[in-house]
């Protein structure tokens, strides 16, 4: 009896940690079993992690995250990028586990590395949800994947289903390369062998508005001696200890967290009094300098709304609320795949467990819908796909905030829980499109009706009218072809 209350309690406080929501759009229904009843680690998470299930999971698929996070060389997407995969591939033999390829907007591997690259039975994977990569370093320096399946309560290659993962890895003498997690200090050092600088960054004022908790550095992290990856880098020295073990207990939480369009984790590291959180490295920097340099590609950013949306539905999937969500909060890292930001928002916290400390900065305001500011104003993932609206206008214009006027006493008015105003409208009665159209937000910029048309959508001023991420991620894709 004891255990379970414990239990309850774990469960209560980890999903209010991270937003999921024990209710769903009928909350008012007691009778309703939503997702999740329980939450508690196994002896697997306590070792590779907790493991995140999307509030739809099905036993096979529940079965397959265990045994997929329970293998110490599983990469998930932390290795989409090619040239990380060398890093690793030191000696003949070293292997390790990956998802196949997901970035959309690819561009092929240089000619060196793709004469290196032999696919087994001469087939290349892609991804769904039971097919891995396992990556192996051959003679000659010639890389090895081969297609492994989930079958059986098991990981076996995809055509030799009676060989298992590790029998195959045994039977070749092959090394795994493990995933790391918890880093010592020493293992972190500076990024001055990084071979290219960030092209498109914030600037320093920029960055400390929207990133509040410290500024992320560039840094090489070194598995060994010879495995050298560059990653970005929180420090929270800056903090105190009881908060530096706070947000390291909130940060070990995400270890399984992510896919490809989530900035994900590589570790933790707390060592000599100083506490760390490596993330994966971005690339080229900041997707808002990349977009005022304007005349890009109008496929390439097309592209760019898709794979956010497909962020956004991961998130929505596992019931994981984004409450800063905005344009700045967007990467471009390796492959031009956008990735979503998750934590540093906050001064207070890892990553805001509510929206009321949005309503205290005006560059965070400008993003939000209207419900947002009734007097019980509400922010739920229809409220993600207004601001979603938002961050693809701002995508076709350069980067621009969607919103005119924001001075400080309109801010001060629209705020006040007391009225029923917000910022976009003039008022409740007004016609959306005619506004948007007066304000000219409109303009030659916006390439095609249908998103125009995805627009209106998610800036419905009817929030159960707004379209969730699945039903985005179809609308979205259907431009790319």
């Amino acid at each position: 009896m004891i255990y379970f209350t414990i239990m309850e309690s774990l469960t209560n406080f980890v999903c209010d940690l991270f937003h999921i929501n024990h209710k769903n759009r009928d909350d008012d229904n007691e009778n309703i079993q939503v997702w999740p009843r329980t939450l508690s680690l196994s002896p697997l998470e306590h070792i590779y992690g907790l493991v995140w299930m999307p509030k739809n999971v099905n036993t096979y698929e529940r079965e397959l995250l265990y045994s997929i996070h329970s293998l110490p060389f599983y990469f998930g997407s932390l290795l989409e990028d090619d040239d990380v995969q060398v890093q690793l591939l030191v000696n003949c033999g070293d292997c390790f586990l990956t998802n196949p390829p997901q970035t959309t907007y690819n561009t092929p591997p240089t000619s060196s590395l793709l004469s290196r690259i032999k696919f087994i039975n001469a087939r290349r994977s892609y991804y769904t949800f039971s097919h891995y990569i396992l990556t192996a370093l051959g003679t000659n320096d010639i890389i090895l994947k081969a297609n492994i399946i989930f079958k059986r309560n098991t990981f076996v290659l995809e055509k030799l289903p009676d060989i298992d993962i590790h029998t195959f890895i045994a039977e070749n003498n092959l090394n795994t390369i493990s995933k790391p997690w918890f880093i010592e200090k020493k293992q972190i050092i500076s990024g001055r062998g990084i071979k290219q600088a960030q092209p498109f960054l914030l600037s320093i004022d920029e960055r400390r508005r929207y990133f509040r908790l410290g500024i992320f550095e560039r840094k090489v992290l070194c598995l060994d001696s010879r495995r050298k990856i560059p990653v970005s880098v929180l420090s929270l020295e800056a903090y105190d200890r009881e908060f530096q073990k706070k947000l390291i207990n909130e940060a070990n939480l995400l270890r399984n967290f992510g896919n490809i369009h989530i900035e994900k984790l590589w570790g933790l590291c707390c060592d000599d009094g100083e506490c760390m959180i490596v993330l994966e490295e971005v690339v080229y920097g900041s997707l808002v300098p990349y977009l005022r340099t304007g005349n890009r590609n109008e496929g390439q950013l097309i592209n760019f709304c898709y794979q956010i949306s497909e962020g956004l539905r991961y998130l929505e999937d596992h019931d994981f609320i984004l409450y800063h969500f905005n344009i700045y909060y967007l990467y471009i890292t390796y492959n031009y795949t956008i990735k979503i930001s998750l934590i540093g928002s906050s001064k207070e916290e890892l990553i805001m467990r509510s929206p009321k400390e949005l309503y205290e900065y005006e560059e965070a305001v400008v993003w939000l819908p209207p419900e947002c500011f009734e007097r019980n104003g509400t922010f739920n993932f229809l409220s993600l796909s207004y601001i979603f609206g938002n961050v693809v206008w701002s995508i076709f214009n350069n980067g621009m905030n969607p919103i005119f006027d924001m001075s400080k006493e309109n801010r001060k008015s629209t705020t006040s829980l007391g009225g029923s105003k917000n910022f976009t409208f003039s008022s409740k009665g007004c016609i959306k499109k005619n506004y948007l159209r007066k304000l000219g937000m409109f303009q030659t910029s916006i390439p095609r009706n249908i998103i125009k048309n995805v627009l209106f959508k998610c800036w419905d001023v009817n929030i159960n009218n707004r379209p969730n991420f699945a039903i985005l991620c179809k609308e979205i894709k259907k431009l790319q072809m």
